[in-house]
């Protein structure tokens, strides 16, 4: 399971060393159907706790769905967090997931994660 986010965290530590921090995350897809542990790894993965709504696990198509919709309304709202804090989320009920469960985890395996993909590029380079 971490490798299916390590992606994420590389980039998230790229974020953070840019002053760029998230604020808020939910989580949507089907990554999300195992909810006693799939979430809290994702939001170990962000750096940020995260939100499920009760359909999170619906998948990509719904999520979308709600970026189209976005883009077709967006000169009402200030940004895409204010679109989904007002029309979206706003009268659904979330759980919240912490980052902290398997976050020493990740940042052990971190290392040898990257170490790894330095070793495939290495390999291509030489087939």
């Amino acid at each position: 399971m971490f490798a299916s986010v390590a992606p994420l965290r590389y980039g998230i530590n790229i974020l953070n060393k840019e002053g760029i921090k998230i604020d808020k995350m939910y989580g949507q897809g089907g990554f999300f159907s195992v909810r006693e542990v799939t979430p809290y790894i994702m939001a170990s993965a962000l750096k940020s706790d995260i939100y499920l709504t009760k359909s999170a696990n619906e998948g990509g198509p719904w999520g979308m769905a709600i970026l189209a919709s976005y883009m077709v309304e967006n000169k009402s709202f200030d940004s895409l967090s204010d679109y989904l804090d007002k029309k979206v989320f706003f009268k659904e009920e979330t759980d919240k997931y912490s980052q902290d469960l398997f976050m020493e985890s990740l940042d052990l395996f971190m290392p040898s994660y990257l170490n790894t993909v330095k070793i495939v590029r290495k390999e291509e380079d030489i087939l």
